[in-house]
């Protein structure tokens, strides 16, 4: 295995049909960690189906050309923010995103100074695919926390292909702090 540092690492591998959970981390100051408490895949479906039914708590919107991106409500478990978007499609006009990104950015915009986005991974990311004419869908998203500043804000952008009907929703640093437990 080839990790994004460039370091290369083998080791052996054998086929389980019904495997244990694993999670491996070969970065430095981390420890690799089995059992329960890791999470894979099935287990992050799993929360972000939880998080999806949870009543929704907030009602932050950005609306633009019969398209809307709401933020419903932010919630913490196992260690990672999850983040509730709704998205609505009120033309009759299919809607394929082409790219959905969070970032975090400056807060407001000076003339002549360049601004600099920083890209946000997310832990888990569920597939958008087409959002039909009429059509709404809710989107759960799993970051790793970490602190926005004051002059920061978290960006979530999406547009389709072209960059036509893109939205774009700020979520400032105090609104994230609002997050819940889930249950």
């Amino acid at each position: 295995m080839i990790t994004s540092d460039g370091k290369l690492y083998c080791f052996s591998v054998e086929y389980s049909p019904e495997p244990k959970e694993l999670y491996l981390s070969f970065a430095k100051d981390s420890l690799a960690r089995f059992g329960p408490d890791s999470l894979n895949t099935a287990k992050l479906e799993q929360i972000a189906a939880l998080v999806a039914a949870q009543k929704r708590f907030m009602n932050q919107v950005i609306r633009s050309e019969r398209m809307s991106l709401a933020l419903r409500g932010i919630y913490v478990d196992h260690s990672l923010i999850w983040l509730v978007f709704e998205i609505d499609n009120k033309s009759l006009i299919d809607y394929r995103p082409d790219y959905f990104r969070l970032s975090v950015a400056d807060r407001k915009k000076v003339k002549r100074v360049p601004s600099q986005e920083m890209k946000i991974r997310p832990v888990y990311q569920p597939e958008i695919g087409l959002i039909a004419g009429g059509e709404s869908r809710t989107l759960v998203f799993g970051i790793q926390p970490a602190g926005i500043s004051k002059a920061k804000v978290l960006m979530l952008s999406m547009s389709e292909r072209g960059g036509n009907r893109g939205l774009r929703l700020g979520i400032k640093p105090g609104v994230l702090l609002k997050g819940r437990g889930i249950g």
